[in-house]
């Protein structure tokens, strides 16, 4: 169940005019929704763009900004990013940035589903009459997610944990609703909680001003003081000697390969179409090939393809 807001801030002329669409158009064709960024609800009856076609633009000027901080030193940053451009680009980037930083890190992860969910909620729902970045922050022990604008006026905490969405942006929701972004019944709460069933809960803190989303890893670790108990000493059967030669390759590894001589390079998300599986999946088959001096990246984030090394 969705609700809507009252100040109409997408309806109104944005302030930048000057507007192309390029990744918006390659969106909304791959999702085979038709897209005209000259008529409503993209253009004022008097020809001006709105507010909602800035958000969309190449032009966008809000951002997200990715930290992450060091293991031993939860103030010393190691690493910043900041992605621009449409929303629906910065969906993509993001999602795909986040998931590279995660399946780099050691021992550390989180449930895909939801992570996913909370950055497009972060998203879709801030406030965009609020200039500040959507910050997010990857810590060794846990992954936050910050959005400017706290929860729309009349809207708890109980609310939302019973699916009742109140659209801050009701626009831009109709538009993700299209391209199958999301599904618009309220379900975000519910599957960040169902995904951390048996882990530590996450927690959603309000303010005025902002939402914070804080996700502990989801790794289930022996506590660094304890010590596993040992495991019973088994004698390995005998292994009958092999005359054959033994490739160093999976078959994973000779799909990639003969994927790269016929194209030249290859990147993620071929390799999740290839082989049917997630982002985080398809980066660290792609990474580990990489470690192992069969691959050479070449590029970063999304836009990063692998060619022979």
């Amino acid at each position: 169940m969705c609700l809507t807001t009252h100040f109409d801030f997408e309806s109104q002329p944005a302030k930048e005019q000057n507007l192309s669409f390029s990744d918006s158009s390659w969106e909304f064709d791959l999702k085979g929704v038709f897209f005209n960024p000259t008529a409503s609800p993209f253009c004022t009856p008097e020809g001006s763009y709105t507010a909602l076609a800035l958000l969309l633009s190449d032009q966008c000027p809000f951002s997200v900004r990715i930290v992450r901080f060091d293991d031993t030193c939860r103030y010393r940053v190691t690493e910043e990013r900041v992605f621009g451009g449409s929303l629906l680009r910065q969906i993509n980037d993001v999602r795909d940035y986040v998931d590279m930083l995660v399946a780099d890190s050691t021992n550390v992860t989180y449930p895909e589903n939801a992570l996913h969910e909370v950055i497009l909620n972060a998203i879709l729902h801030r406030d965009y009459t609020l200039s500040a970045d959507i910050f997010i922050k990857l810590y060794p022990d846990q992954l936050e997610i910050l959005s400017p604008g706290g929860l729309c006026e009349g809207l708890t905490g109980e609310d939302m944990a019973m699916g009742l969405s109140v659209c801050r942006n009701p626009q831009l929701f109709e538009i993700f609703k299209q391209l199958k972004l999301t599904t618009g019944c309220g379900v975000g709460h519910r599957i960040l909680l169902d995904a951390y069933r048996s882990l530590n809960t996450p927690t959603i803190t309000c303010s005025p001003r902002a939402v914070r989303v804080t996700m502990p890893h989801a790794n289930k670790e022996v506590p660094p003081l304890a010590k596993a108990p040992a495991a019973p000493v088994k004698e390995a059967p005998a292994v009958p000697e092999k005359t054959d030669t033994v490739t160093p390759y999976t078959s994973e590894d000779e799909t990639v390969l003969r994927m790269v001589r016929a194209s030249g390079s290859i990147t993620r998300q071929d390799v999740e179409k290839a082989f049917g599986t997630s982002p985080s999946t398809a980066s660290r088959l792609l990474r580990r090939m990489a470690e192992a001096g069969i691959l050479k990246p070449i590029g970063s984030a999304r836009s990063t393809k692998y060619i022979l090394a």
